[in-house]
């Protein structure tokens, strides 16, 4: 867990490892020749039919080109939605070999970027009872104020919470559990498939032999997302020639994907039997996604996860596109190019929720957290976040309770079962279902909507609390109340003015001003009261061209803040309210890294330590839906890392 506090838990879905591990794959994407480029730009192709030809194995002279430059003699395994293939190593590499290898090779202006096939994994969970995280209030002698996310009063506002909405879990996959399998969406009519295995390697998938030689071990995309487990003996590690030496022996499976697809989907608690919990927006179908199992996956394998979910896969088809792609897992690794650039093909259909990291890890190191244009979620015990779980107060009380499959083996039994979990595994799917919700309510009543719209009614619609700080860090919490932000879109949904950027962020290495321009897309006018800062005398409005303005439909007005001092990096909001009082736009403002140095552009840094609710534009600080927790620890150096389960 990333402990802010002693009550206050960042739960990522995935738990991240400090150990240095062996390299043989990478990830290389060369760019469109000029033909393509040119087609792309007269609007002619468009990015699948590129990436699609793309796709395509490379020819002898770029094999040759690239084993030449490096003096060793490389394989092409396959490659990936984006265009991008993966390169096998004729042996495994360390870190500062890996370096050195793709230093060289990136020299080729023909190719856009090379990296490593990064290994990500779920998160590790924990136990607890009560499904308190449904509820508004939880009443408790040890922490009178825990709350929950309010889902209950939220139902009352919408007949079917979710309906018609897809989710995407881009986890371990699926299991046939009695509570969730009504609300998987099938993939066919003819079978009874859910979803996509995008697992490349069959050991990793747990469909063959540990021992399986590597070239023997690569398998393509297959049709439904079963969870086979992802349980590890120290039998298997020993036999598999060094493919799982680097993994820790974990002999129970974890039905992560299970477990979140619950939170979301979940049909509801049975009187009868006394089994059964409620998901968040139950009338809403999940795409299953398989892309971890013994030891994590690659992210090679969760780009073509991703990518799938959206329908934006060059060659294989999905008939049921999600809205929302839930992401909860994780490494600590820097944004990767490969990832980024399968965000930036989402992105404009579909919003992705990612666990934002435990293990008092730097929010800035925790991929795919710390990447652009998504949304990182933290998560809550006793304190205003998405709700989690905090195990610390009670052994016997704070996990989030969902399905579970109850065996080592999905053969072993046809049971279903319930557990408890904690991590921010369990806090994203609270947010996915939470969008699931709004997005039901809109699509009803033939409310449009983008990415921007959708947050900034989570951000206006939060209570912020700024008195989360101790000698490790700030939370500056946004509670999540699903009730109130959707009585926020009934009420006030054409009054919400549309930022250029959710976030910005004052680094010593960045100009001391930012300008951030809001924009009126609704039908109806909207008159300006004021704008003002919360929270930290050190950030000013410089400049103020919307308070006291109305804006007609397309108009736009700027606000450029400043700086006074270095010395205060808690963060705080830039606000505007209407002539009502009503929050109508939100902007998160991280002064985290204030005094860090500049980072040289190498390093590929993606983040400066602070959290926010949506990345993107040239922002440097990560974007925590319904929350900035402003945690700042440094690392001297950057490991590579496995995505782990919470």
């Amino acid at each position: 867990m990333l402990k802010l506090s002693k009550n206050v838990i960042f739960i990522f879905s995935l738990l991240f490892a400090n150990s240095t591990f062996a390299i043989n794959r990478l990830i290389i994407k060369f760019k469109p020749n000029p033909i393509q480029l040119e087609l792309l730009l007269n609007g002619k192709i468009n990015n699948q039919i590129i990436n699609k030809q793309l796709m395509l194995p490379l020819n002898k002279t770029q094999l040759n080109s690239i084993s030449t430059s490096i003096n060793m003699n490389i394989s092409d395994i396959g490659a990936i939605a984006t265009g991008a293939h993966i390169l096998r190593l004729p042996y495994h590499v360390n870190r500062k070999e890996l370096e050195q290898l793709i230093n060289i090779m990136q020299k080729d202006p023909n190719i856009a970027y090379i990296e490593e096939d990064i290994i990500l994994k779920p998160l590790a969970p924990a136990l607890n009872p009560v499904q308190w995280d449904m509820q508004l209030d939880f009443k408790n002698s040890d922490y009178p104020s825990w709350t929950g996310d309010n889902f209950i009063g939220a139902w009352s506002l919408v007949s079917s919470p979710g309906n018609s909405i897809i989710a995407a879990v881009v986890d371990t996959g699926y299991t046939p559990h009695t509570n969730i399998i009504s609300n998987l969406q099938q993939s066919s009519n003819s079978t009874k498939t859910y979803g996509y295995s995008f697992i490349s390697d069959c050991r990793t998938a747990g469909t063959c032999p540990a021992s399986t030689p590597e070239d023997d071990a690569i398998i393509d995309p297959l049709p439904d997302a079963l969870d086979l487990g992802d349980s590890l003996t120290q039998e298997e590690i020993d036999a598999s020639n060094g493919f799982f030496a680097y993994c820790d022996e974990d002999p129970i499976s974890s039905w992560h994907g299970t477990h979140v697809t619950g939170t979301i989907v979940a049909q509801g608690y049975n009187e009868h039997n006394k089994t059964g919990i409620l998901g968040g927006a139950y009338y809403a179908n999940v795409v299953p996604v398989r892309v971890l199992g013994k030891c994590g996956g690659r992210s090679s394998d969760v780009i073509n996860g991703m990518l799938w979910a959206a329908n934006l896969h060059p060659s294989i088809k999905n008939n049921n596109p999600a809205s929302i792609i839930n992401l909860s897992l994780g490494a600590n690794a820097n944004c990767s190019k490969s990832m980024q650039d399968a965000i930036n093909q989402i992105s404009n259909s579909s919003l992705i929720v990612v666990a934002a990291g435990n293990s008092s890890t730097n929010i800035a190191n925790a991929f795919p957290a710390n990447c652009k244009n998504v949304v990182a979620v933290a998560a809550k015990g006793p304190i205003n976040l998405a709700s989690g779980g905090d195990m610390l107060f009670n052994n016997s009380l704070g996990g989030i309770l969902y399905t579970i499959w109850p065996s080592t083996k999905l053969q072993n039994t046809s049971n279903s079962d319930f557990t408890y979990y904690q991590g921010t595994s369990m806090a994203a799917p609270h947010v996915v279902a939470a969008i699931a919700d709004i997005l039901s309510y809109l699509k009803s009543n033939n409310l449009l909507w983008n990415n921007t719209r959708i947050i900034q009614i989570l951000q206006n619609s939060s209570i912020y609390d700024y008195n989360n700080c101790n000698s490790e860090g700030c939370a500056a919490s946004g509670a999540l109340n699903v009730e109130k932000a959707l009585n926020y879109v009934i009420n006030n949904y054409n009054q919400i003015l549309e930022p250029n950027n959710n976030t910005i962020a004052f680094l010593s290495h960045t100009p001391q001003n930012q300008t951030i321009k809001f924009t009126n897309n609704n039908n109806s006018p909207i008159s300006i009261s004021e704008a003002k800062i919360t929270e930290n005398s050190d950030i000013f409005i410089k400049k103020d061209e919307c308070s006291n303005q109305t804006l007609l439909t397309n108009d736009s007005c700027q606000i450029t803040l400043s700086i006074s001092s270095n010395t205060n990096t808690k963060p705080s909001f830039l606000r505007l309210l209407n002539t009502s009082g009503i929050i109508i736009s939100t902007i998160n403002i991280d002064k985290s890294l204030v005094n860090e140095p500049p980072t040289p552009p190498q390093n590929n840094k993606n983040g400066g330590g602070g959290c926010a609710i949506n990345q993107n534009g040239s922002d440097l600080s990560l974007l925590l839906m319904l929350i900035v927790v402003c945690f700042y620890f440094f690392y001297k150096n950057i490991k590579q890392n496995h995505f782990k389960k919470e």
